[in-house]
């Protein structure tokens, strides 16, 4: 063994350099776009441009963005609640409900957005259904109504276990069934003195018209959908295809330079007295690992964006991912 290979020798009590080659390539890349002349000459003070540069990078971030869409789609949807000519109609329609969708629904990408459009829709149609059939058949009868809750709640089940692909669709049934049976059942019970409380938003009060809850509950979460699929194409798009093109390329240039780093290459253990491999360090390999899982998200987040050149080729970047 050469000199060279016996200066890599390192012993089990001794860290490995905590700095990886990736990293350096990163930092010295923040330094060369960093530097300033106040930094060239040694002071801490940074020019105005700098201070630009750095604010508007932190407005190019997609965490950024995606706040600033969550919360600006919320607040066209929560200021109606708070307008005298509108609040009455979201009371009545239940507008809560329609920006509780949105908010759950939004994803960074504008394909994780769309991912569960389609399910969401024909989910909640089915649940609130279901749940105007079981009131109107079996209320006040509590204890069928609980055991017609039981059967549906094992549908639910058996769609989320057994769909791999879409078990979202038995969440989105059992979700609007137990809300809109629930809910009419607590306002059945409901005695109070506030007109407000009472009357239910139009809906009966203490005498459920099941009926109305029903399609006011899907009229606020295809509300709450459809707002959410309006912000999330017009106001700071992001594209689940560009960031796996980004993805790729990142985990190419890491996979390299791990490879061109030495993994193969041995190291002699003078505790042990034998030669080990040098390998790929731990914290790369996680790295690398969870760049990939974000990947397989993305990809099959990318197929339902719209796309003028045709669909997008999954099963190609499948088999990139894959091998």
């Amino acid at each position: 063994m050469t000199s060279s290979t016996t200066a890599q020798s390192s012993t089990p009590t001794q860290e490995p350099p905590t700095t990886t080659i990736i990293e350096d390539i990163i930092t010295r890349d923040q330094h060369t776009r960093g530097t300033t002349p106040a930094n060239i000459n040694g002071q801490s003070k940074q020019s105005l441009s700098y201070r630009l540069w750095h604010i508007s990078k932190i407005l190019k971030s997609i965490d950024f963005q995606f706040g600033i869409r969550v919360g600006l789609g919320a607040l066209f949807i929560g200021v109606f609640a708070y307008w005298d000519q509108t609040r009455h109609l979201f009371n009545r329609y239940r507008g809560e409900w329609a920006l509780v969708t949105y908010c759950i629904i939004m994803n960074k990408s504008v394909g994780g957005t769309n991912m569960t459009v389609k399910w969401r829709f024909m989910g909640t149609f089915i649940g609130a259904w279901l749940a105007y059939l079981v009131w109107i058949f079996f209320y006040p009868n509590m204890l069928v109504m609980a055991l017609s809750g039981f059967i549906v709640c094992i549908f639910c089940f058996w769609i989320i276990l057994g769909w791999k692909a879409n078990n979202a669709y038995g969440r989105f049934i059992l979700l609007t069934y137990n809300l809109t049976v629930l809910y009419s059942y607590t306002m059945s019970l409901r005695f109070g003195d506030d007109p407000d409380d009472l009357d239910g938003g139009g809906e009966g009060g203490d005498d459920p018209i099941i009926g109305e809850i029903a399609v006011h509950r899907y009229l606020g979460v295809s509300c709450g959908v459809i707002w959410a699929l309006i912000v999330s194409m017009t106001l700071f798009p992001m594209s689940a295809r560009s960031r796996v093109k980004r993805g790729l390329s990142l985990l190419f240039l890491r996979l390299g330079i791990s490879w061109r780093s030495g993994p193969l290459n041995f190291t002699y253990d003078d505790d042990l007295r034998e030669y080990k491999l040098i390998g790929i360090k731990a914290r790369d390999r996680e790295r690398n690992r969870a760049i990939l899982s974000e990947l397989e998200l993305l990809t099959n987040q990318a197929p339902m964006e719209l796309r003028l050149k045709g669909p997008f080729p999954k099963m190609i970047y499948d088999r990139i991912l894959n091998n």
